[in-house]
């Protein structure tokens, strides 16, 4: 299992090893039974986001890509999908169907 925590702060790297930057957060898309990961954030000011298709490996604090930088650098943030560090960890969330809080 891999969590969040993990993640963020990892060095990402192209396909040539070149630095493409840190993983700032992660995004997912809200689907049944459970969410699905739609890419890594690597800059919150301008929204870059790799998508999950490009990611080739986590090892070490280091994510591997399948592209190059300069392709990587085409793709934003889907409006719909939900970034866990920003708009879930360290957030109460309240189960409406069971009625129990976690925190």
């Amino acid at each position: 299992m891999l969590f969040l925590t993990e993640i963020l702060g990892a060095e990402v790297v192209d396909v040539r090893q070149r630095a493409v930057g840190a993983v700032r957060d992660v995004t997912v898309r809200m689907e049944e039974p459970y969410p699905a990961v739609t890419g890594l954030v690597v800059s919150r000011r301008r929204e870059l986001v790799i998508p999950w298709a490009s990611v080739r490996t986590f090892a070490a604090r280091e994510v591997a890509l399948r592209t190059t930088r300069e392709d990587v650098e085409r793709f934003r943030a889907a409006p719909e999908d939900v970034w866990l560090a920003r708009d879930v960890l360290d957030k109460q969330i309240v189960d409406t169907d069971a009625s129990t809080i976690c925190s």
